[in-house]
This record gives C-alpha cells, sequence and structure tokens, in this order.
C-alpha cells in the first residue's frame, strides 16, 4: 500500500528525467523486494557464499559504479 501511495505522489510529481520518464523507478527496487521477499542485501550474501566462492572483492568489481 504505501509503494502505491509513494509512485501516486512522485507520478503527481512530473518531475521528468531526459527521457520523459517520472522518479517512479527508483522504487523498482523496493517492488523487487515485495515481490521476492529477498533484499539487495541478501542477494549480495547469495553470490558470496555462491559463485563469488567468498572472494569479497567480486563485490568491488560487479558492485561498481
Amino acid at each position: 500500500e504505501i509503494l502505491k501511495i509513494s509512485k501516486y505522489g512522485l507520478k503527481a510529481r512530473a518531475q521528468l528525467n531526459t527521457a520523459g520518464e517520472n522518479e517512479t523507478g527508483y522504487l523498482t527496487e523496493l517492488d523487487q523486494v515485495v515481490e521476492s521477499g529477498i533484499t539487495p542485501a541478501e542477494r549480495l550474501l547469495e553470490r558470496y557464499h555462491g559463485p563469488w566462492n567468498r572472494d569479497i572483492k567480486q563485490a568491488f568489481v560487479e558492485c561498481a559504479f
């Protein structure tokens, strides 16, 4: 319910980027958490214990901006 209210408010602000998109895109990751029940931190931990083989350097490789 909170995400619905937030999306409505952000859409109503009508603050568009250069591509003409409003700010509701900032809530995409929260939508994913609500749908899956898995937080971004839990996804990182899964990769740390799995494919990264406990090599923390991989977090910097994959998550660098």
